[in-house]
């Protein structure tokens, strides 16, 4: 049994056997018995079985193209019924947002983020390529606050750190520590070393930013492009010591804060110490007020 024959191959067959009967020709004639019986040559017969074949052909292509439109018209009558749902669900939302005041209760809240909550944010905006108030409105921020998290960090994703700063005399802008460090890179990357009060000079004149060289000095030290310094009338092998020993060189800093317990403060006070060479937080303390012994229970980690 020959299996190589398809579906419209046996049809054609079959039809062929029984239009040899209806005319009384022979079953087994060959290309020339049938061309006389039609009165024409075998050149013409073969031209008209050519013909017959391309539109064979031509219509097998146009039913996979029928095919291959029901179907897309299929999955299209699927995406506009998810579409439909999708549509319902965020009216439906944004109705809610307004009946429960959810805009107003995340625009009064205070803003309590951390590095990496603000990075996945961040992060998200940039994938997505979209608006920014398409984007913040997705994430319930503000645009402007999604703004300033973009700004925190570089093309790599890598935070810009700003120095802490008390006061109303804060000045200092993420925009600014990006062009501060933009600039000591550029600088190191010439293999030039970087001198604090000339560079804070240089920052002046070049990019408009005015700054003391010891909030400079801050900003750099906080992104890792510059060394603290320590006083110089120390014995060199102390200064080493101090820089490269672990809890060498501490930073200590205490803060106020409170714990709410069925509607009851409490406040508690936090003593932590940070290694300046690494900043790693290598103690603490939590007590009832800041003392010096509290202080230096935060120094020995206790």
């Amino acid at each position: 049994m020959n299996k190589d024959l398809s579906q419209e191959e046996v049809g054609i067959l079959i039809r062929g056997k029984k239009i040899l009967r209806a005319k009384g020709l022979p079953m087994d004639g060959d290309v020339k018995s049938i061309c006389e019986a039609a009165g024409v040559s075998r050149k013409t017969g073969y031209k008209w079985a050519g013909k017959l074949e391309t539109a064979s052909k031509q219509n097998e292509a146009e039913h996979r193209l029928r095919q291959e439109i029901e179907r897309l018209k299929a999955e299209h009558t699927e995406l506009e019924k998810r579409y439909d749902d999708l549509r319902f669900e965020n009216e439906g939302r944004k109705i809610a947002w307004k009946i429960h005041g959810v805009d107003e209760f995340i625009a009064g809240k205070k803003n309590t983020m951390n590095s990496l909550q603000k990075k996945e944010a961040v992060g998200f905006l940039r994938q997505e390529n979209r608006s920014f108030e398409e984007t913040a409105w997705s994430l319930g921020v503000r645009i402007g606050t999604l703004s300033e998290w973009n700004r925190i960090f570089d093309e790599k994703m890598l935070p810009l750190i700003v120095p802490d700063g008390r006061g109303k005399t804060r000045k200092i802008t993420p925009d600014m520590v990006r062009q501060i460090v933009e600039v000591a890179k550029e600088l190191k990357s010439k293999g030039r070393r970087i001198r604090l009060k000339s560079f804070t000079r240089q920052l002046t004149a070049e990019e408009d930013i005015e700054l003391s060289s010891k909030k400079v000095g801050e900003i750099l030290i906080a992104n890792g492009l510059y060394k603290p310094e320590i006083r110089r009338r120390r014995p060199r092998f102390y200064q080493a010591l101090r820089q490269g020993v672990p809890n060498g060189l501490i930073s200590v800093d205490g803060s106020e804060f409170t714990v709410w317990i069925n509607q009851v403060p409490y406040k508690f006070n936090l003593e932590l110490t940070v290694d300046v060479e690494s900043y790693c937080h290598t103690g603490f303390s939590v007590s009832d007020s800041e003392t010096s012994r509290r202080i230096y229970q935060g120094y020995r980690g206790t």
